[in-house]
């Protein structure tokens, strides 16, 4: 009864917003953040606390004015917030900038009391509605139109703050302030940290598939059938074809396999446009989508000339598959180029990666002189030296239109990463698929740079793949990928929140969403992943176990027989995570050989999956692994989290089928792990020596990089 209560409170949350989702609100409410984030994280402020501290102790004003206003913004504001505002009112002062950071750090209050109403695990909406009203003295104040009514009254009354010359006055106002003076962190029942500036989207139907063929049957298939045997396409042969409706001739991936006929489907049902942002696209896989995609663009062309397609792609990180890829992005670019009916609709863009910070350990990614020789030298090279890339597998159809489409998550499009892997993926339609596309509109800005830098570091520019060829439409491909529209209607009642890191690495909050699942989790916590490495997630999960032990934790993970290391990286935290009592299990995969396999390595259907569900009532899914570089911001990832008890609830079910399934799931072995180096099987003290080595690393890493 009181499970059907719940229900019932969070289903009619939202009446109050008429049935529609304020886009436009949001994507403003986002802009202000990433307009201010320079402010807030300017190379001028002091990153070490210890050194700012003592930088601040040696003004001359220090005690008669900088240590009340350390006292005060110390008390009401989290510590990178009252440093920024610290610096521009007393090292660096800049009266624009201290204004700029006390309007944002106002008004993130606010959006923490948006989030305490919006949310899902709060039962108390109207309660917490009143409060919002009550702290920011605005008796109409709803959490849709934050942004626009709100934030004016914020800005003015930071600007008022700021031009107050005489310390003790400023400080008096300051502390008068309720706005400011507010403690969040008080408040037992609010959550006193921001996880999403665009918050809780509510008002979406979303679906989880994860269906596709697996077996030894359709490696063998892929296999035989691999272009990368030939580079080349031929589409007078049967399987390069899409196959239609009741017609069984075709393709088989989009005849048996639910995860690519949704790609399929949501391409054919496309009126307005089509955005993609893949990954891997290759082998027969991405030759029939490829085709198939084309084909509808002209189709849909003759009914609506302003049909438009956009497809981005990071050439930088190949994964030894360029055999794969490389014959379906020339056959993408030459019937753009041949096609006159394409030229001005169908968009072929590389993905700037250059703007993430680099993934390699200590600092070894350094970017070195762009020469043409260097360049083309890494061209060659299966990844990216500063292991930086678009690691996003994206589709959004008509994201600028009432009826948008979205889905993502961890599937590659391409035979040797796709065809055969375990993966899940999220498809939503609503408010939600929108803001898809809308977080993807600085990506296609970025991919038109005119940065002369940023351009060097394009790949295969001199064979017809650069991205100045489309700098003279740069101006109409944006307004025709930008989300305009005011506010999107309803589709369903799923609530999400987007997870990413995004074009420059400025929104990173997977890893903080995955914490506070944990944090938060009360009965249940079920993982799929394909690397399980980062030790936030990981003593999130063990701290967890040990406030709370009756919580089941299960874990399933790829047992990493592709990289030929006996179990590494999987099995680097692996005792810690045992000996706290929570279960960790591995995808039981046969491995298969062929004479026929260009690579001349052991094919596996690896655990490719990435997703995490909590109690029966909340996930998250998408592309980023459960690894530092992932999760630090080293390569563009996109995912969500979705508040779908039916959903949840399907997952798990399938989930422990799995696990009690031994022809499914093996146990973990880590006393008798041993681990591989050059072919050679080490001891078992060794191994774990190698693991006990690379754990310390793993924690030791942000420190000795000078991470925040």
């Amino acid at each position: 009864m009181k499970a059907l209560l719940i229900i019932g409170l969070v289903a009619c949350a939202f009446t109050s917003w008429a049935q529609s989702f304020p886009i436009r609100d949001r994507i403003l409410t986002q802009k202000l953040f990433l307009e201010s984030y320079e402010d807030l994280h300017s190379d001028a402020i002091e990153k070490d606390d210890k050194s700012f501290l003592r930088k601040l102790e040696k003004k001359v004003n220090y005690s008669a004015e900088i240590a009340p206003a350390l006292s005060l913004f110390d008390k009401h504001l989290p510590k990178p917030l009252f440093k920024a505002l610290l610096h521009w009112r007393y090292m660096q002062p800049d009266q624009q900038r201290f204004e700029k950071v006390l309007s944002f750090a106002l008004f993130q209050k606010i959006l923490v009391l948006r989030d305490h109403a919006d949310s899902p695990y709060n039962i108390k909406r109207k309660a917490a509605i009143k409060e919002l009203q009550k702290v920011s003295e605005h008796a109409s104040l709803r959490t849709d139109n934050l942004y626009q009514e709100y934030f004016p009254l914020v800005l003015q009354k930071a600007k008022i703050m700021a031009n107050i010359k005489d310390n003790a006055l400023f400080l008096e106002a300051l502390g008068a302030t309720k706005l400011f003076t507010y403690s969040i962190g008080t408040q037992k029942s609010i959550t006193p940290y921001l996880l999403s500036q665009l918050g809780f989207i509510p008002g979406n139907k979303v679906v989880l598939v994860s269906q596709n063929e697996v077996d030894t049957e359709r490696i063998n298939w892929v296999q035989k059938k691999s272009i990368a045997n030939t580079g080349k396409l031929d589409f007078s042969l049967e399987h390069l074809n899409m196959p239609k409706r009741f017609i069984s001739k075709g393709n088989p991936m989009f005849k048996k396999d639910p995860i690519f006929i949704k790609i399929k489907d949501m391409i054919k049902q496309s009126k307005e446009s089509v955005f993609i942002d893949i990954f891997l696209l290759g082998g027969t896989l991405g030759a029939t989508l490829s085709k198939y995609l084309i084909d509808q663009t002209k189709e849909k062309i003759k009914t609506n000339p302003n049909f438009k397609v956009l497809i981005l792609h990071d050439f930088a990180s190949h994964k030894n598959l360029m055999s794969e890829m490389r014959p379906i992005f020339d056959y993408i670019k030459n019937r753009i180029s041949n096609e006159k009916e394409l030229k001005n609709n169908l968009f072929l863009l590389q993905a700037n990666i250059q703007r993430h910070p680099s993934g390699s350990p200590f600092g070894l990614g350094y970017q070195p002189k762009a020469s043409t020789r260097f360049l083309k030298n890494l061209e060659e090279n299966p990844n990216h030296f500063q292991s930086k890339f678009d690691h996003s597998k994206v589709i959004v159809i008509d994201g600028n239109t009432q009826q948008p489409a979205a889905y993502f998550g961890s599937k590659n499009w391409s035979d040797s990463a796709g065809a055969f892997f375990y993966d899940d993926s999220i498809y939503i339609e609503g408010p939600a698929a929108a803001l898809v596309q809308a977080a993807f509109y600085r990506d296609i800005k970025a991919a038109l740079t005119v940065d002369k830098e940023e351009l060097k570091w394009f790949f295969y520019k001199d064979e017809g793949f650069s991205n100045e060829l489309y700098l003279a439409k740069k101006d109409e491909i944006l307004k025709d990928f930008e989300v305009t529209t005011d506010t999107i209607a309803f589709q369903g009642s799923s609530i999400v929140r987007l997870a990413e890191t995004d074009i420059d690495s400025k929104i990173v909050n997977t890893r903080q969403l995955l914490v506070d699942m944990i944090i938060k989790a009360q009965k249940t916590i079920y993982m799929e992943q394909q690397y399980f490495y980062d030790k936030y997630v990981v003593d999130a999960l063990i701290k967890k176990k040990i406030e709370k032990p009756k919580v089941d934790i299960k874990v399933i993970l790829d047992p990493n027989q592709n990289l030929e290391l006996g179990g590494l990286p999987n099995t680097i935290f692996l005792d810690e995570l045992i000996d706290s009592g929570i279960l960790v299990r591995a995808r039981k995969a046969k491995k298969v050989l062929l004479k026929s396999n260009v690579t001349g390595k052991l094919i596996v259907p690896l655990n490719h999956r990435k997703i995490i569900a909590i109690d029966s009532k909340v996930f998250l899914g998408g592309s980023s692994d459960i690894t530092p570089n992932s999760l630090q911001g080293s390569s563009r990832e996109f995912g969500a989290q979705v508040f779908s008890r039916k959903i949840a609830k399907s997952f798990e079910r399938r989930f422990i089928q799995d696990w009690n399934n031994p022809d499914k799931v093996l146990i973990m072995d880590i006393e008798n792990f041993r681990a591989k180096l050059d072919g050679k099987t080490l001891s078992k003290e060794n191994s774990n020596l190698i693991n006990k080595i690379l754990s310390l690393l793993l924690r030791s890493k942000d420190q000795l990089e000078g991470r925040p």
